[in-house]
């Protein structure tokens, strides 16, 4: 659904996996600092596939100030997608 998304604590995805809004008016946010928003993490030889990030946008700012923090931060993930 259209609206903005507090979170908290990140939002962690798995193989084959879907994280999908309704669009630009899906917005993904947080007032938690040192926060990835939205992660993925696989391994050496075990990495994660299949992702797919569609129709919302991230906003990693808190209160108007940018953070060190990753919207997005992936390690050992292959294949996968991100549409806007």
């Amino acid at each position: 659904l259209d609206g903005t998304y507090n979170v908290e604590v990140s939002i962690a995805l798995d193989s084959y996996q879907t994280l999908r809004g309704c669009g630009r008016n899906t917005i993904v946010t947080t007032t938690t600092t040192a926060l990835d928003i939205i992660t993925a993490t696989g391994g050496d030889g075990s990495e994660k596939v299949g992702i797919l990030i569609a129709d919302l946008r991230v906003d990693g700012t808190v209160g108007g100030a940018v953070n060190n923090d990753n919207g997005i931060k992936w390690t050992y993930v292959g294949r996968y997608s991100i549409m806007i």
